[in-house]
């Protein structure tokens, strides 16, 4: 006479499954059908610190085998999806409080880094997305707002464009001798002291080398003696 076979009810998904096992104490214990719902049993789960010693303990000495260009695509796209809430993201900058980076981790991401170019598309999402999220006291560098107001100018996006546009306008090239790149200045026609109204025009602006920024009447200190001298 056949024995009736033994059957569950998964606590997760509520399929109801049968015993494959040969052992009984291993049966008694299991709750679900598959692995997939004993990983969505742990989802918010707290481990208790001994849990985690061991687990340390377990890992300690082993190293990864390396991933796959498909594994990491597929985990990019996973993370990329994640929205973390206020609590979690609270949770890991306290984790991070403290941690420093070695050298060898520092030269491992700069290599990693090096000669990737970062398309215009991207560089306008990770300027939206960063925008007000990392100035004045939302800056790790903060410091009471001790920067001078005319540095806070100088360093502004705004500030940046309009030297971006006026090199571009210019073709990098120095206005007064003709030497195109090396080390070349956006320059003022009009101090940036004196005329706050035109310090993003375009048209108050010129590519000047270094050597022939230095001559003109409104390098330095002598701008303040522009209205003076013209």
């Amino acid at each position: 006479m056949a024995t009736q076979q033994l059957k569950k009810e998964c606590l997760i998904c509520n399929m109801i499954f049968f015993k494959k096992t040969r052992g009984m104490a291993r049966w008694l214990e299991r709750k679900y059908c598959s692995r997939a719902c004993v990983y969505k049993s742990q989802v918010g789960k707290e481990f208790a610190e001994s849990s985690r010693e061991k687990l340390r303990v377990a890992r300690t000495g082993k190293k990864r085998p390396p991933l796959s260009d498909e594994w990491k695509n597929k985990i990019s796209a996973a993370m990329s999806r994640r929205i973390l809430s206020s609590e979690h993201k609270q949770r890991i900058s306290l984790a991070r409080m403290g941690h420093s980076v070695s050298d060898a981790v520092k030269t491992a991401l700069s290599k990693a880094h090096k000669g990737k170019i970062i398309s215009q598309e991207q560089r306008k999402k990770l300027s939206e997305a960063g925008r007000g999220k990392r100035i004045g006291p939302l800056n790790h560098m903060w410091k009471g707002g001790i920067s001078p107001i005319n540095t806070r100018i100088r360093n502004s996006a705004e500030s940046r464009d309009w030297r971006s546009k006026v090199f571009k306008r210019d073709d990098f090239t120095c206005q007064q001798c003709g030497e195109r790149g090396g080390k070349i200045n956006a320059d003022h026609i009009k101090p940036f002291c004196l005329f706050p109204e035109l310090r993003f025009d375009i048209n108050n602006g010129r590519t000047l080398c270094e050597s022939c920024h230095k001559k003109t009447p409104t390098w330095g200190i002598k701008a303040r003696y522009f209205l003076t001298t013209t």
